[in-house]
């Protein structure tokens, strides 16, 4: 998985997470659900032990922009297919990987949908 972010504020970084539904109304973004967590896994860092929404933390540069690359490994064509046109929220905060539900990563600041 690749993203690309900006407009943050820079030098910073925040919890991204896959949500279950394809929407992203604003100011909010609360339409975006709750995270995706079909196998009902605690929140954590990315891997199996975690649910497949954990998508850790994107730094952002200097300017504010961000990236992430991420080789989910326990994802095959099947959960693929199924996250194509739900959404990703960016947190205002960091992710700490183990707080439950969202790992205290505060407000939604940002969310986009899940192409191909």
């Amino acid at each position: 998985m690749e993203a690309h972010v900006e407009g943050l504020k820079p030098n910073s970084s925040h919890g991204m997470h896959i949500h279950k539904t394809g929407r992203c109304d604003p100011p909010d973004y609360k339409s975006a659900g709750d995270h995706y967590n079909p196998g009902k896994h605690q929140h954590g860092a990315p891997g199996k032990q975690s649910h497949l929404g954990d998508l850790g933390n994107i730094m952002t540069d200097a300017s504010g922009h961000g990236k992430l690359n991420l080789l989910l490994t326990d994802a095959g064509e099947k959960e693929f297919k199924i996250i194509l046109g739900r959404s990703v929220i960016i947190h205002a905060a960091t992710d700490d990987q183990k707080s439950q539900p969202a790992g205290n990563s505060g407000a939604r600041i940002g969310c986009g949908l899940i192409i191909q």
